[in-house]
């Protein structure tokens, strides 16, 4: 029978979460659904244990990498090995009810308009009080800003552009796959009656993760500042910049109660970033959190300090103008939202 849809489920060492999530996921019994789990070259007997559940379960396709590929790769050999048209990625450290893809089968078979599927999390806000099609700006608003948990996206492959997945030095690929996407169709956000339960693995230590110096924001925001390039994105800029800027306020304070020292030098180099550093934006975000969290009168006058020298420095950046434009136009606004 041909699939409707593919789980695809990469892992790299990690059994002992693969013991505790992945029986629920395959406990969903539909002919439609195949399961691809794309192991990347894992030493701790993962193969082992999928393979216990594939040889009584002909849906449960395993794959390993001859070595260890990245994440981009894996994935997207997960891309290539599936079957149907629609793919689910789902990871090996979250809960997926079986009652969840039920509810992605029903979607996809009345979202031919869609190329995009994104799902509500349990424990999160979500961006809609019920799943509604959302086209345009909006589109771009659920692909852009609400793909960086990969949990739970939803793709279909016939609008996949295979040249834009890139694979090596990114980690956010998914959320540029989700843009171009949202770009070119309408985008489902969905609100399942059984959502997918993200994980607090509190062995899980930020600076232990395997990330690049900036955790990947700089790749965030010059994927804006290209599709900004491409497209009149008009205030939907400035909002879904100040969205990722809330964002990097609150990892540093999670990376400053971690490790003082380290975060410091995240914040350095963060700040290297030209489309970070000349945005008044940014700065006022940043500093009004670390206000409220941190109250350390030292560390406000080196932020303070930090913004002044980078903006001197941003006098010849037209971003520095226009941040200082749309402050001024909406401050009223955002004040309000409590952003500014």
């Amino acid at each position: 029978m041909n699939k409707q849809l593919s789980i695809l489920l990469p892992t790299y060492n990690r059994k002992k979460r693969l013991e505790k999530t992945f029986p629920e996921i395959i406990s969903n019994k539909s002919d439609k659904i195949e399961f691809v789990v794309i192991d990347n070259n894992s030493t701790d007997d993962t193969e082992t244990f999928i393979k216990k559940y594939s040889e009584g379960d002909s849906r449960i396709r395993y794959f390993k990498n001859f070595r260890n590929l990245g994440p981009n790769r894996t994935l997207y050999r997960g891309i290539l090995e599936s079957e149907a048209d629609w793919v689910t990625i789902v990871t090996d450290d979250d809960i997926y009810p079986s009652q969840f893809f039920d509810e992605i089968l029903t979607k996809i078979n009345k979202a031919h308009e869609c190329g995009l599927i994104v799902s509500a999390k349990k424990n999160q806000k979500p961006l809609y009080s019920k799943t509604t099609i959302v086209n345009g700006l909006d589109a771009l608003k659920v692909g852009y800003l609400h793909t960086s948990a990969i949990s739970g996206i939803t793709w279909n492959k016939n609008y996949i552009e295979e040249p834009k997945w890139l694979l090596d030095g990114f980690i956010y690929t998914q959320v540029r796959i989700s843009s171009n996407i949202s770009l070119k169709t309408k985008v489902m956000y969905l609100v399942p009656e059984y959502m997918p339960e993200v994980l607090d693995w509190s062995e899980d230590k930020l600076f232990s993760l395997p990330r690049p110096k900036d955790f990947g924001i700089f790749e965030l925001i010059d994927l804006l500042d290209e599709i900004k390039k491409r497209n009149n994105l008009g205030k939907f800029y400035y909002e879904a910049i100040a969205s990722r800027f809330i964002w990097t306020s609150k990892l540093f304070i999670s990376l400053f109660n971690e490790d003082k020292s380290k975060s410091i030098k995240f914040f350095d180099n963060l700040i290297t970033h030209k489309s970070i550093r000349s945005s008044v934006v940014f700065w006022i975000i940043f500093i009004n959190y670390q206000n409220k969290s941190i109250k350390s009168i030292r560390l406000t006058s080196y932020f303070f300090c930090r913004a002044f020298l980078g903006l001197i420095i941003s006098v010849f950046n037209k971003n520095l103008y226009q941040t200082i434009f749309f402050i001024l136009v909406n401050i009223k606004e955002y004040k309000n939202k409590s952003i500014f």
